[in-house]
């Protein structure tokens, strides 16, 4: 099921970090954003890719992950260049 978020992308600086999704179990997740406006938008997620062992991964536009078979949340973050920006996104 897709679930749809809204966060900020901060100018020319990571905004805060936004919980999109919690899990239980190795899941994989398909993760997609767009600005509102002509901003370039760079994200970034956090999950954790096994147990212990959190990563932050960054990305443009989509990416797909697969979190390790643990209880937690999925979390993003984005950087308007050179302004900032709302972002609209969806995970799935």
């Amino acid at each position: 099921m897709t679930k749809t978020f809204t966060a900020y992308a901060a100018p020319m600086m990571w905004g805060p970090w936004t919980t999109i999704q919690s899990h239980g179990g190795s899941i994989a997740f398909a993760i997609s954003y767009s600005a509102i406006g002509d901003t370039l938008v760079m994200g970034k997620v956090k999950y954790f890719k096994a147990k212990d062992t959190q990563v932050e991964e960054e990305f443009r536009d989509e990416t797909t992950i697969r979190t390790g078979d643990v209880w937690a949340n999925v979390e993003v973050c984005f950087k308007g260049v050179p302004l900032g920006s709302t972002v609209n996104g969806e995970i799935g």
